[in-house]
C-alpha cells in the first residue's frame, strides 16, 4: 500500500462511518427503511420476522456503495490531476530537445526577476541565422521541414547544455533560436558565461554538421540583453526583453564575430521600428507613401530618358522619412507589396501627362515578384492609368537569385511577355551568374555606385566598372551608372562606353509635384547649350 493510500484510507473510513450515522438517524427519526422493508416483505413471497434485517442490509449496502463510489471518485481525481500535470508539462516543454519552450522560459524568468531583481539577470540568445535557407534547401530532401528543424535544433541544444552551469537556464524559442537566462549578482561573470556559450556555439557552426548523411553549414548569431533595459513599470517584461534580444540577433548576423550586445543605440532603433509598425499601414492607406523621381540621363545626348521611382514617407508629424527607415520593416510586416502598388499607382498618375517615351523604373522585392496575384494587379494598374507596359522597367537585385531562382526567373519571363522591361540592379555586389544574364530577358545592367565612387582613385574599382560595361556591350545591353556626382565621373564613364547616368550631378530625387517643372527647365537648359554649340 502506498503512502498516499495509507493517508487517505482513514479519511474514507470516516466517510463510511459518517454515512452510516446519517442512515441510522434517518431510520430512527422517520422509519423510512423499515417501511420500505415492510413493503418489500408484503411483495416478496419469502416472509420476514422483522423488517430490520432488510433495513440493515439496505443501509449497509448503500454505505458500501457510497464508500466504493468515493474511492472511485478519489482515484479519478488523482488520475485527472496526473493528466493535468502531464498536459502542463507538455505546454512548457519542447519535445524534440527536451528543453523548456518559450512559455516555460517566460515563467522561470518572471519568477527569477520577482525573487532576485532585474539587476541579477541577463538573457542571451543564440540562433541559426541561415535556418530558413537551410530548411528550404535541405528540408524537402532529407525529411519534412518540421523534422529537419527539430533535428537541427536538437544538435544545437545538446551543445548548449554541455556548456551550461548551475545558474544557467536554457530554453528553445521558435525555429532554431535558443534563450539562456544567466543568473548571478556578478555582471562580469554573466558576460563570461555568455562568451563561453558563444564560443561553443560558434565552434558548432564552424564545423560541417551532418544530418542524415548530408553535410550542412550553419551561420551563427549571438546576442545579450539585460532586463534593466526595459522600463521597470512595464508589465510585459519578458516579452519586451525577447523583442530586444531578437532585434540584437538580427544585427549580429551582419557584425564581425556574429555577436551583439543590446545597446542604447539599438533601443532608439527599436523605438523607431515600433513607431513604423504602429503607423505604416495607416500611412499607406492615407497616401503618405509617395514617389520621388530621379532622372536617367543619356550620357551621349544629354537627354532625360527616364526616372527611377523612389519611395518616401511624408508623415504628418515625423516629416519626410527615407526608404531605408521603413521599407525593410514593411517587408517584415508583409506590407511591402501593398506599398509598392500604392507608389506605382501614384507615380503613373503623376507621369501620364509628361512620360512620352521615357521609362519609369521601380524596384521590386523577390517576395513580391513571386506573388502572381500582386504582379497581376501591378500590370492592371498600368492599364488603368493608360501607361504602356513598355514605359515601365522593373529593377531586381542580383541577390534575388540566391533563393527561389526558378520562381523568379518564371515571374520575370511573364512580365517580359507583358511588355515590361527588366533591369538587373546593383550589378557586381552580390550573387553574380553569367548563366542568368544569358538566359533571362534583361534589358539593362545597373552598376552599383560603390564601384563608381572609387573608380577615379582605385584601379580595381575602375577595372570592375570597365569589365561590367564591356560585358553588357557584348550582350547588347545598355548600362546605367549610379552615383555620378561630378563631370569628372561623367566623362570617365562616357569614355568607358557607359550609356546612361544617374546621380546628384543631374538631380536629387524630385517630389512628384515638381517633376514637370524640372523637365521644362532641363529641356530649356539643354536647348541653350545646343544653340551655343
Amino acid at each position: 500500500m502506498s503512502v498516499q493510500t495509507k493517508k487517505k484510507f482513514p479519511v474514507e473510513l470516516a466517510s463510511i462511518a459518517g454515512l452510516m450515522s446519517v442512515f441510522v438517524f434517518i431510520e430512527i427519526k422517520f422509519g423510512v427503511f423499515a417501511a420500505l422493508a415492510a413493503s418489500m416483505s408484503e411483495a416478496l413471497p419469502v416472509a420476514h420476522e422483522h423488517g430490520l434485517t432488510v433495513t440493515a442490509a439496505l443501509w449497509i449496502g448503500l454505505a458500501v456503495y457510497s464508500a466504493r463510489r468515493r474511492y472511485d471518485l478519489s482515484r479519478e481525481i488523482r488520475a485527472r490531476q496526473s493528466l493535468e500535470i502531464d498536459v502542463e508539462l507538455a505546454r512548457i516543454i519542447d519535445e524534440p530537445t527536451g528543453l523548456p519552450n518559450k512559455l516555460g522560459f517566460d515563467s522561470v524568468v518572471t519568477e527569477a526577476v520577482h525573487k532576485h531583481g532585474r539587476d541579477n539577470l541577463s538573457i542571451a540568445g543564440f540562433e541559426i541565422a541561415n535556418f530558413e535557407a537551410l530548411k528550404t534547401s535541405y528540408g524537402g530532401k532529407l525529411c519534412s521541414g518540421v523534422e529537419f528543424c527539430n533535428k537541427l535544433s536538437a544538435l544545437v541544444a545538446d551543445r548548449l547544455v554541455e556548456v551550461a552551469g548551475m545558474l544557467d537556464f536554457i530554453a528553445r524559442g521558435e525555429g532554431a533560436t535558443f534563450y539562456v537566462a544567466l543568473l548571478g549578482e556578478d555582471v562580469d561573470r554573466r558576460r563570461a558565461r555568455f562568451e563561453a556559450f558563444h564560443v561553443a556555439f560558434e565552434a558548432l557552426c564552424a564545423d560541417t554538421t551532418t544530418i542524415d548523411n548530408i553535410p550542412i553549414r550553419m551561420m551563427p548569431a549571438s546576442a545579450l540583453v539585460s532586463p534593466d533595459m526595459v522600463p521597470e513599470e512595464n508589465p510585459y517584461m519578458v516579452d519586451n526583453c525577447l523583442r530586444r534580444l531578437h532585434f540584437a540577433l538580427r544585427r549580429a548576423r551582419n557584425l564581425p564575430g556574429h555577436l551583439a550586445h543590446f545597446s542604447e543605440e539599438m533601443e532608439e532603433q527599436l523605438r523607431h521600428r515600433a513607431f513604423v509598425e504602429a503607423n505604416l499601414e495607416a500611412g499607406i492607406c492615407n497616401g503618405e507613401i509617395v514617389p520621388y523621381f530621379q532622372p536617367f540621363i543619356d550620357l551621349k545626348q544629354n537627354k532625360i530618358v527616364g526616372f527611377e521611382v523612389l519611395a518616401r514617407w511624408r508623415h504628418p508629424t515625423a516629416g519626410l522619412l527615407m526608404p531605408a527607415l521603413f521599407i525593410p520593416i514593411a517587408e517584415d510586416m508583409g506590407l511591402l507589396g501593398t506599398a509598392t502598388l500604392s507608389i506605382l499607382d501614384n507615380a503613373c498618375r503623376t507621369a501620364r501627362d509628361w512620360i512620352g517615351d521615357m521609362r519609369l523604373a521601380i524596384n521590386i522585392s523577390p517576395t513580391d515578384l513571386c506573388d502572381t496575384t500582386l504582379m497581376r494587379r501591378f500590370v492592371n494598374l498600368l492599364d488603368q492609368n493608360s501607361i504602356p507596359p513598355g514605359n515601365i522597367e522593373i529593377e531586381i537585385t542580383e541577390n534575388a537569385f540566391i533563393e527561389e531562382a526558378t520562381a523568379i526567373s518564371a515571374a520575370l519571363m511573364e512580365l517580359k511577355n507583358a511588355g515590361i522591361k527588366i533591369s538587373i540592379d546593383d550589378f557586381g555586389t552580390g550573387y553574380s551568374s553569367l548563366h542568368h544574364l544569358r538566359i533571362l530577358p534583361f534589358d539593362k545592367i545597373k552598376i552599383d555606385q560603390s564601384f563608381i565612387k572609387d573608380m577615379l582613385t582605385n584601379s580595381e574599382s575602375r577595372s570592375i566598372v570597365e569589365a561590367i560595361i564591356a560585358l553588357a556591350a557584348s550582350l547588347g545591353l545598355p548600362t546605367t551608372a549610379e552615383g555620378i556626382e561630378s563631370d569628372e565621373y561623367r566623362e570617365a564613364l562616357y569614355d568607358l562606353g557607359c550609356t546612361i547616368g544617374q546621380g546628384y550631378l543631374f538631380a536629387k530625387p524630385i517630389p512628384p509635384e515638381d517633376v514637370a517643372e524640372f523637365l521644362a527647365n532641363f529641356e530649356a537648359a539643354a536647348a541653350e547649350v545646343s544653340a551655343a554649340a
